[in-house]
Parts: C-alpha cells; structure tokens; sequence
C-alpha cells in the first residue's frame, strides 16, 4: 500500500503518481524512485539593482529524471516560487513527457523575485546571474529551460546569450521560447491556449454544450489565458469573465475581448484589467477554465460551471478528487492532454537545434 501524503502542491503530485502507480500494479520500489527529483539545486543570485544596492535573489532548479534524455522544463519569476513547487512541477513534466511520448525527463526552473516591481535591466541581469549559477547542469543534452510564469522570450534570449558567452560558442539548443530571430518557433506562445481549446471543444461536443453559444469564465489572463479567450471567442463563444492577479471584469452579454487583448499585447502588462469588479457572489456560466498558477481554496462551492478545465499546471484539484465538500464537482478537463500539443512543438525545436 502506497503512503498516502499532505495534499500540498507537493504531496499531491506524490499522491496522484502513487495512485497511478497503484491502480497499475506497479510494487512501492517504482513510488520511490519517482516521489522525488533526482537533484535539486539551489542558488542565490546577487544583482545590482538600480539604485546601486545588491539584492540577492533565490533560485531553483529541480531535474526529475533523465531516464529517456535530458531534462527539459520552464523558468518562473515569481515571488511565491518554493522548492516544493519547482520539486513538483518537474515531476509533472516527466509525465507530460512521457504522455507524448517525448525523449526528455521533466525539469523545472525559478527564482523568488516580482518582476512586476523591477526594471527592465534589473530583469537581464538576474536571468544572466542565474544562468551563471546554473551553467554546470543545463545545456543541450543535460537540462534545457523554456519560459513559464513571468518569463518570455526575451528573457530566454538573455539567457541563451550568457549560456552561449559561458561556453564560447552559439547554443541556440540551450533553451526553447526565443525569440524567432533567434532561432524561435512560430506559434509557440499561442501552443498552451491552442491546445485547451481542442480538448475543451471536444469536452463540451461530449457534453452538448454547442461552443458558439457558451458562456465562458478564464481565471488568468497572462500568456495562455489570454491567447485561450482569442482562441474561444473567435468560436463563437461568449467571455463573461476574466482575472488577473489584481481584478476581475464581469459582463453576462460577454466581454469586449478584442479590446482587452489590445490592452495587454500592446502595454505587454500583466496587471492591464481597468477598474476592477469584483464579484463576491456565485458567476453564472457555462464553461470555467483557471489559467493561474493555483486557485483559492475558499473559491470551492461558489463556482458552478457545468464544465471546468486547467491551463495551468496544478490549478485545480485532483482529477479523482469529489470535492472539498464532498460532493461530486462538474466535468473538469486538466491540463496535462490539453499541454501536450506545447512539448511536441518544443521537441520540435530543440531535434532542430540540435542537427546540423
């Protein structure tokens, strides 16, 4: 019998693998080796700051397992980043990996900071500092980054400039998410939101739901919120509401999403919601998908969609959980099929990189 653990970001991760593990008649010795990274590294990233003060950062970088090749997963700036969480969310990548059949292991990068609150060169020299720190596990057939929370393709060209600068030669293999100029792929910050919206078209086709008349929540609206509203509203469905890490907008004749999306790409903000609505009270819709990193769990009860999806990693509960309350939530679509189209398009990129 496996152990069963604290549900924290962690421990859930461990939860869901052993029961998996379980369900398929693996013994206890498979838990083991997979409940945990095979290495975890921790750093700490001095940077100038602007005003002429040293400010050192904390940073991560987990590597799951490099059974099948080397590691591969994203870098997020954000002050809640922990061990914990980097540990899990490799572990999640192994997974997605293996689910399409990919020759990496999962791997997992971030670094306590808000770069909301710092400045353009504060950001490039903490990404450079942190690919100092870095340097001796990463590259092309040990470990390769990618953008996540708060990070783009600007910072990983940073990134890929000091990895290339540290071993005297051009790397662009080094990390997925450049720019395209840099050897980038075309679609890659649309692939998570276009990925969703398949399985979510397919989820309300199972569900008779027709797409062109739901009335759709997204809960975030950074890199895969916003481009999955685009993908949704383009269908001919209705965006009542949408969030961000400040606010909420809320509109039972649906949302002027062209507008709003105008707002973000062009400020390229990830606080843009003008005058924010907050609502306290139960949000009538059809269809709800959360796209932040973790939702709240005081949330649980009050949302009655009669379908729920995740574009973010970990977002929402377990797809075995009956619900906080104990009863039977909504039809969820989790994040993992929804993912998937991303890790081919980026083993896309890194097998090009790679050859001559």
């Amino acid at each position: 019998m496996l152990v069963k653990e604290e549900l924290d970001v962690l421990g859930g991760t461990r939860q869901v693998i052993g029961d998996a593990l379980a369900k398929l008649g693996y013994d206890e010795s498979y838990y083991e080796l997979l409940k945990e990274p095979l290495r975890l590294l921790t750093v700490r990233i001095p940077v100038k700051m602007d005003d002429g003060k040293v400010k050192v950062f904390t940073g991560y970088r987990a590597q799951h397992n490099d059974a099948v090749g080397p590691t591969k997963g994203g870098v997020r700036f954000h002050p809640g980043v922990t061990a914990d969480e980097v540990k899990a969310l490799s572990m999640w990548m192994s997974i997605k990996c293996g689910i399409t059949n990919l020759p990496y292991g999962g791997g997992k990068g971030g670094i306590q900071c808000d770069p909301r609150t710092m400045s353009f060169g504060e950001l490039e020299r903490l990404s450079r500092g942190y690919v100092r720190a870095i340097s001796q596990v990463v590259g092309p057939t040990k470990d390769i980054p990618a953008p996540d929370v708060f990070t783009n393709s600007q910072i990983m060209a940073w990134m890929m400039d000091e990895y290339s600068r540290i071993r005297e030669f051009d790397s662009p293999g080094f990390i997925t998410g450049k720019p395209l100029v840099l050897g980038g792929s075309i679609g890659r910050e649309s692939s998570t939101a276009r990925g969703v919206t398949i399985v979510l078209k397919e989820a309300a086709g199972v569900l008779g739901i027709p797409l062109a008349n739901a009335r759709i929540i997204i809960q975030g609206f950074g890199n895969a919120g916003s481009y999955l509203a685009k993908f949704l509203h383009d269908a001919g469905a209705a965006i009542v509401g949408i969030s961000d890490a400040v606010g909420a907008l809320y509109d039972p004749n649906g949302l002027d999403v062209d507008s709003l999306l105008d707002r973000r790409f062009l400020r390229h903000d990830h606080q843009f919601i003008p005058e924010p609505d907050r609502q306290s009270g139960i949000i009538g819709a059809g269809l709800r998908y959360p796209n932040s990193g973790r939702h709240r769990e005081s949330n649980h009860g009050r949302k009655r969609p009669s379908d729920q999806g995740e574009a973010a990693r970990g977002s929402g509960e377990r797809p075995d959980d009956p619900g906080r309350d104990g009863h039977s939530h909504a039809a969820r679509r989790h994040d993992r099929p929804g993912r998937a189209g991303e890790r081919r398009r980026r083993g896309c990129v890194v097998f090009r990189m790679g050859t001559k």
